[in-house]
């Protein structure tokens, strides 16, 4: 792995052992996304992460937090979680697919 911005981040929450699987396509704002395995309450999980900035981590963490109260809580993911304090200002958001 050549990034070391995505090997800082997935280094943040040893306990959640989080493996890419791959990059995938960049997201609508332009920011790395890649297809991961993590461990969540001692099960293997299929997510995505999302390198981004901590800011727009702290935005989207509201958007989820909000969407959450609404009828959209059934359609969201179960598991969203944002990774801070890489030494650059890095920031992952890590969202369960399955």
């Amino acid at each position: 792995m050549k990034d070391k911005r995505l090997e800082e981040i997935l280094l943040l929450e040893p306990a959640l052992k989080i493996q890419v699987r791959g990059p995938l396509e960049p997201g609508l704002s332009g920011a790395q996304v890649f297809l991961v395995d993590f461990e969540q309450g001692g099960q293997r999980r299929l997510g995505v992460l999302k390198l981004t900035t901590p800011e727009k981590a702290q935005r989207e963490a509201a958007g989820d937090h909000r969407a959450r109260e609404t009828w959209m809580r059934p359609f969201l993911p179960d598991f969203f979680h944002t990774l801070t304090g890489a030494t650059d200002g890095t920031a992952g958001i890590l969202m369960s697919l399955a």
